[in-house]
């Protein structure tokens, strides 16, 4: 059997990974996701994280013996844009600045750094 371009198979499940842009992570979105047949519409939460995984229950390969098919799992990348125009880093340095002073989870390295402190 041949790989295929976009998913990855195990058993009768498939796997497939999904670029989204910034906002729809932050803000949330309702998005297309491809499968096997035609493409299926997937809410992603406002404050999804890169690597998140979604389940669509059924979207897989279908059973050899028996009724129903697998489940076809969605993990989502952010996808950070490479060129931006001089008024969108203002925004977004705007849009960090109006961060500080709420509370945010911290990073990993921050976390392990006051562990050590």
């Amino acid at each position: 059997m041949r790989p295929h371009k976009l998913f990855k198979r195990d058993g009768s499940n498939l796997y497939v990974e999904l670029p989204i842009t910034f906002t729809q992570a932050t803000l949330g979105a309702e998005i297309d996701v491809p499968t096997l047949d035609k493409p299926v519409k997937c809410q992603i939460p406002e404050g999804t994280q890169s690597g998140s995984t979604f389940r669509i229950r059924g979207k897989g390969i279908p059973y050899l013996r028996g009724t129903g098919s697998g489940d076809l799992y969605v993990t989502v990348t952010i996808d950070v844009p490479k060129k931006l125009t001089q008024k969108q880093k203002e925004l977004l340095r705007q849009f960090e600045a109006s961060m500080e002073g709420n509370e945010q989870k911290k990073s990993f390295f921050e976390r392990v750094k006051d562990a050590f402190s």
